[in-house]
This record gives C-alpha cells, structure tokens and sequence, in this order.
C-alpha cells in the first residue's frame, strides 16, 4: 500500500467519525445552499432567454425524465398547490411545450408530455446543466459521485423517492 493511499485511508477514517458532528452538519447545509445556488445560475441566462421560469424549467424537465407522468405524480415532484401547477401548466401548454392528454387505460388520469418545442428548449437548458454537474463529477471522483447520489437520494422523502426510477445508483 502506497504511503499516499494510507494516508488518505486515515483521513477517511476521521471524517467518518466527525461526520454527524454539528459544525459538519452545518458545513453540509452550507455546502448545499452554495451548491444549488450556483448549480441554478449555470442556467439563469439561458431561463431568461427562453423565457422560462425555474418552476418551467423543472415541470419539462420531470415530464421528459418521467414519460407517462401523471398531473398528480407532477405535482408532488414540484410540491407546488393545485393552483399553482395549473397556472404553470396553461403557461406551458400555451407556448407549446406541454401537452396534456388523458390515459389510455384510465382516461379520468392526465398524462403530460413535452412537445418538439419543449424538448428542443429543455436540450439547451440541460446542456448548461450537464455540463456543470460534469465538470463536478470529474473533479471529485466516482467513489465521490456514488456517495453524493447516496445522500441526495437519502435526503429525499420516502414518498417522493418512491417516484424516482430505481436506476441502481444509490
């Protein structure tokens, strides 16, 4: 074993025992405010050139990520009101970027979808976004990214998970 790898497995080793001390906790809530802050304005510009909402944004986003999604699966996704989910839908199927057709199994259930327009939009603000997170990723590591997904995926409610694909990454 190499004198550097020993030396970062004792280091592991310590933060591991710190880490749900409170002043680490704090450091992670921080982390995260920073992390979304800036993870948002990669893509603040190309928003306002499309004319797009952050709201907008993630309502495509989980309809592309999530075909076949349902109004109701939409809305817990976004924890937006009833209201407030309408209000945003009517704007997006105005500009033909969503539509909104009933199931075919079970017509009373609403099915969103994105239209060629909102895929050709959502590309260019995923590419922003990719590019960011990729960047990311690269510099922490794979044993770095698979724990991230394992706490991001953690921090998320038990109702709300049981939405996500179960794509094998923790």
């Amino acid at each position: 074993m190499s004198r550097n790898h020993a030396a970062r497995e004792q280091q592991g080793a310590g933060i591991h025992s710190l880490f749900l001390r409170e002043e680490a906790l704090d450091q992670g809530v921080e982390l995260l405010y920073l992390a979304e802050r800036c993870f948002a304005e990669a893509i603040e510009d190309t928003l306002a050139r499309c004319g797009l909402t952050r709201a907008g944004h993630r309502a495509l986003y989980f309809a592309r990520r999530h075909p076949g999604l349902g109004v109701s699966q939409l809305k817990a996704l976004l924890g937006l009101s009833k209201a407030n989910l309408a209000r945003l839908m009517r704007q997006l199927i105005e500009r033909g970027l969503m539509t909104v057709d009933p199931a075919p199994v079970d017509r009373r259930q609403r099915l969103v979808r994105l239209t060629a327009a909102g895929e050709a939009l959502l590309d260019e603000v995923a590419a922003a976004q990719r590019r960011r997170l990729g960047q990311a990723y690269r510099m922490a590591g794979a044993d770095a990214v698979a724990g991230y997904r394992a706490v991001l995926r953690s921090l998320i409610e038990p109702r709300l998970r049981r939405l996500l694909p179960d794509d094998g990454a923790a």
